[in-house]
């Protein structure tokens, strides 16, 4: 969050801090999102990045763990 200081003007990211908080938004780069949003010239709407948008907006995504008796074949592999 610090580092964005560099690239932006504190009263910028004064409002744009504002705007996260309500927003629910706590990652720094959803909050360089909207700074980058804010600085930008206006052209039209433009969507929140995915750590500004509340849960349950989102389609959860299932990730199937992985078959660890491949991982354990391809060592036995190695090793002769």
């Amino acid at each position: 969050m610090l580092q964005l200081h560099t690239r932006y003007p504190a009263a910028v990211l004064a409002r744009v801090l504002e705007q996260a908080i309500t927003l629910g938004c706590w990652s720094a780069d959803g909050v360089e999102y909207l700074a980058h949003q804010t600085t930008l010239p206006a052209q039209g709407t433009a969507s929140p990045p995915p750590s500004a948008v509340p849960a349950g907006f989102l389609p959860e995504v299932v990730i199937p763990l992985p078959d660890i008796a491949r991982f354990n074949a391809l060592l036995q592999g190695v090793g002769s």
